[in-house]
This record gives C-alpha cells, sequence and structure tokens, in this order.
C-alpha cells in the first residue's frame, strides 16, 4: 500500500533551539534610548548674507520637521493685499441702550382729550381719580451689537501702504507687529523660523520686546506703543 504523504508534526523543542542559536548568532537590536528632552516645536530666527542659500535650507528643513517659514517679504506683501482688497473681520461689542422715558401727564392728558373728541356726541362721566404712583426708571438695558470692523492685518497694511507712499521706510514697530501677526496664525505645536528677520540690532530688540515682554535698560527705542491690542507673550507659540 502506498502511504500518504504527510507532513511531520511541529517539534516546538527544535523551533525553541534554533531560535535561541539564530539570537546568539544575529543578536537583536536594541531599543533606541528615549531623548534627554521631550519634543517641541521649533522657535527660531535665520540669517545670513544674500544668496546664500538660506530660503533653501529652510524649505529642506520644514520638509522634515514641523515647521512653517515666515518670509518678511511675504508677509508684507499679504498685509498690503489685505489692506487693498478691505479685509475685515466680524466684531461683537456689548453696548448700552437707554430706556425709553414714559410719557408725561401733560401727554396722558392730550391722548385722553383725543379720545373723547373722536367718541362723538356720546355722553362721557368723569374719570375716577388716579392714586398717585410711585414708578421706578428703569436702568439701562445691554444689547449684543454685531459689526465689520479692517482686520489686524488690513490695520498694517494701511500703515504699510502710508509710508511707502510718502517714500519712507516702513516703520520697524510696524514690521514687528506684521510679523507677531504672522507668528500667531502658525498652528498650536508647530515650529515656526523667520527668514532674515531681524536684520538689525534695534529690530531684534523690538521684536524681543513684542513676543516677551523684555525691555532692556539700554535700548534706546522709541516710545511708540504697537499697533496690536495685546503682545504674543501668553500665547504658547509667541516665546522663541
Amino acid at each position: 500500500e502506498i502511504s500518504p504523504n504527510i507532513p511531520p508534526q511541529n517539534n516546538y523543542i527544535l523551533g525553541h533551539i534554533l531560535k535561541r542559536l539564530t539570537d546568539i548568532v544575529y543578536p537583536p537590536s536594541k531599543p533606541p534610548t528615549p531623548p534627554q528632552f521631550p519634543e517641541f516645536p521649533i522657535k527660531a530666527c535665520f540669517l545670513g548674507k544674500t544668496f546664500s542659500g538660506k530660503s533653501s535650507v529652510l524649505q529642506a528643513l520644514s520638509a522634515k520637521k514641523r515647521l512653517k517659514i515666515l518670509d518678511i517679504d511675504v508677509l508684507v506683501d499679504e498685509a498690503v493685499s489685505a489692506y487693498s482688497t478691505n479685509e475685515t473681520v466680524e466684531v461683537t461689542e456689548i453696548v448700552e441702550v437707554p430706556p425709553t422715558p414714559k410719557p408725561t401727564e401733560e401727554e396722558k392728558t392730550t391722548e385722553t382729550t383725543t379720545e373723547t373728541e373722536t367718541a362723538g356726541t356720546e355722553e362721557t362721566l368723569p374719570a375716577p381719580e388716579a392714586s398717585p404712583e410711585v414708578s421706578l426708571s428703569p436702568g439701562p438695558t445691554l444689547q449684543t451689537v454685531t459689526k465689520q470692523v479692517p482686520s489686524p492685518r488690513a490695520v498694517l497694511g494701511k500703515a504699510v501702504e502710508s509710508s511707502m507712499s510718502k517714500g519712507k521706510s516702513i516703520p520697524i514697530q510696524t514690521l514687528v507687529d506684521i510679523v507677531v501677526l504672522g507668528i500667531r496664525g502658525v498652528p498650536e505645536g508647530t515650529g515656526w523660523i523667520l527668514d532674515n528677520f531681524p536684520k538689525t540690532l534695534k529690530q531684534a530688540k523690538v521684536l524681543e520686546r513684542a513676543l516677551s515682554g523684555f525691555v532692556s535698560s539700554s535700548t534706546g527705542l522709541d516710545s511708540r506703543q504697537s499697533m496690536l491690542s495685546t503682545p504674543a507673550v501668553s500665547s504658547a507659540r509667541g516665546t522663541p
């Protein structure tokens, strides 16, 4: 008789010996050690000479890391474009509405006389005397009002357009406000790098003051305030 070709059963002892020999000859690689510092978003400024390859290096970094490149020239062009297109935002305000004044006694008497004359020849009885009433004047009520106002980017674009139309350079504070506004637009948990900004020590000090609130005692900066309403000191992505 021809017996069918049945495969042998699993030999667990032989499999264990082969597994041990394989681990001895080819030891498994150790898992990577955890980093000493947790991963955090990069916040930096990238400076260098003209045509030194700054933008190319930043594009390569943004492709590997979670970064957003903030180019000052692009940010200024976007601000001017927002001003040219009348970019607006919706703002909700709470205003006080004064109470409606109550009619005086003379107005009430005039209304009663008019009603009596329109009644024709019907006999009217004397009205009973009204008891004195003590009325409290209601206070003002609060009302929610929604309106359209120019966006912060359009306001900064107007300042840039005004300076350029007069043949002047863009003020440092306006440039810093545009940069801070761009930083606020970076998503949470994403890093950012400023491309070729700040270019001077004065620009760096104004930017540091706008981001962290730190003011050096010997900065020698002007006292003009920022055109933005609040600094970026409390934002998680504002402090470099």
